[in-house]
């Protein structure tokens, strides 16, 4: 039913009802420019209209131990200015499918809001519930402080099983030490996963991912002219001391390819022995964090 005076703009005007409801609510609603027909370009409008609209928050998901597993992970466990890092978003596993899944949408957020913005964006290649354009229909709107990602299939038939839905890439900026003081966290705030029939789909659990943040990039030795921080002995076939004339907040092993093997948090203290044993032989960087600074020492275990 084609409304009078269809707009594009955030204008609110009177409209008959479809006498089609999902979940409680008149389809005509979403019928965001007001032609008459709901496709892909009302999915244009929301993005454009975004913040005008009255956003759902969640302060905490609710759980079905008999539902399908949620779990986010990143492609690297460290990160550093001009870097990107990509999280996956993974849905159900072979002893908990998903079952009867027709619709997706979810509200990812973290604490250091400053590395979000206009850049980041979800992809949905090789998306488990459908293929884009074709039987399913996608949005991500970044935000401020996150992003939030919405997936529908278009053949109102539901499907079981598990698999990959989204790729959430954040590109991280220049000044990422002045901002980000805290571990990059992407967290779940919000879920809603449906069929068909408007019948809501609890998760049994949410899985996130930790990626450390650091000022520098820790593929490269440390330039300046004074390290606060030292290691010993080196070489070294077990553990090794630490010593910093600051107080140490954390100490971080990471392998030649940036991987992050170890990490230990530490409270008022300027020096310790950190364990190597189950290092194997080869070259690592061990990654002194203080307060404000962040140096790194190449170690090599014998």
């Amino acid at each position: 039913k084609k409304r009078i005076l269809p707009n594009e703009n955030w204008y609110g005007q009177f409209g008959e009802n479809w006498g089609i409801s999902k979940l409680s609510v008149d389809q005509k609603f979403s019928d965001g420019n007001g032609d008459g027909i709901i496709n892909y370009n009302d999915v244009l409008l929301i993005s454009k209209n975004y913040n005008e609209t009255q956003q759902k928050t969640k302060s905490s998901i609710e759980l079905n131990p008999n539902g399908p597993p949620v779990k986010i992970t990143a492609n690297k466990d460290i990160i550093h200015p001009s870097d990107s890092v990509s999280f996956s978003i993974e849905i159900g596993d072979n002893n908990q499918p998903a079952e009867q899944v027709y619709s997706i949408s979810m509200a990812l957020r973290h604490d250091n809001s400053s590395i979000f913005g206009s850049t980041n964006r979800a992809y949905f290649d090789n998306c488990w519930l459908g293929t884009d354009g074709l039987d399913m229909i996608t949005l991500f709107q970044p935000l401020s402080n996150g992003i939030d990602i919405s997936m529908g299939r278009l053949d109102q038939k539901n499907i079981t099983g598990e698999g990959h839905l989204a790729t959430v890439k954040i590109i991280v900026p220049d000044n990422l030490g002045e901002i980000a003081k805290n571990d990059l966290i992407l967290k779940l705030e919000d879920l809603l996963i449906i069929n068909y029939e408007e019948d809501t789909i609890l998760p049994s659990s949410i899985e996130l991912d930790t990626v450390l943040v650091v000022d520098e990039n820790p593929i490269s030795i440390s330039r300046h002219n004074k390290q606060f921080s030292s290691i010993y002995p080196n070489p070294s076939k077990g553990n090794i001391h630490v010593k910093s004339n600051k107080m140490i907040r954390k100490i971080s092993v990471i392998d030649m390819q940036g991987k992050l093997l170890q990490e230990k948090q530490y409270n008022n203290t300027k020096q310790t022995v950190f364990a190597t044993s189950n290092l194997v032989t080869g070259t690592y960087f061990i990654v002194v964090q203080t307060g404000n600074s962040i140096e790194n020492h190449l170690f090599v275990k014998k």
